[in-house]
């Protein structure tokens, strides 16, 4: 039961349109009849708790993601301007460089567009070595590099 939904509200509607054509016992669980009260009532509670081990586990990712970024250390793919060396991020000189002027052309109110355009001009690659997009540029302009744990590129 606790792989058919982790939220309470999404498992007791899927249960009240099983409820109408078939009856579902959950062996497992050792839950009797969804058409019973105690039936119903186990199956509330186990979603309930199913719930909350979600969410849980959701606030222990984002606390442990957090610790890793303040502390300068790889949480997920490594982000442009830094490389990987064993657990910890270093400034990649040439990336930062690149940062340093999307920053001056974004200033100077260039769209994301131009921006892109003018990186694969000058043949600047993305971290995947692939060639820019506007999108690539709004992205790399969003992200918090003060959450990484290094200092903040000017």
């Amino acid at each position: 039961m606790s792989r058919w939904s982790r939220n309470t509200l999404d498992l007791l509607n899927s249960i009240d349109v099983l409820k109408n054509n078939t009856d579902l016992v959950v062996i497992k669980e050792n839950i009797p009849s969804l058409k019973t009260p105690m039936g119903m009532f186990f199956c509330e509670i186990l979603g309930s708790v199913y719930s909350l081990e979600r969410r849980l586990t959701s606030e222990r990712t984002k606390d442990v993601i957090s610790n890793k970024k303040r502390n300068g250390k790889v949480y997920s793919r490594t982000p442009y301007g830094f490389d990987k060396v064993g657990d910890e991020l270093v400034k990649n000189t040439y990336e930062q460089k690149v940062l340093r002027k999307i920053r001056k052309l974004r200033k100077k109110e260039n769209s994301y567009l131009s921006i892109s355009q003018f990186l694969n001009r000058n043949n600047h690659k993305t971290k995947m070595g692939k060639k820019w997009s506007k999108e690539n540029v709004y992205s790399l302009l969003k992200i918090d590099r003060n959450m990484i744990g290094l200092s903040s590129i000017n």
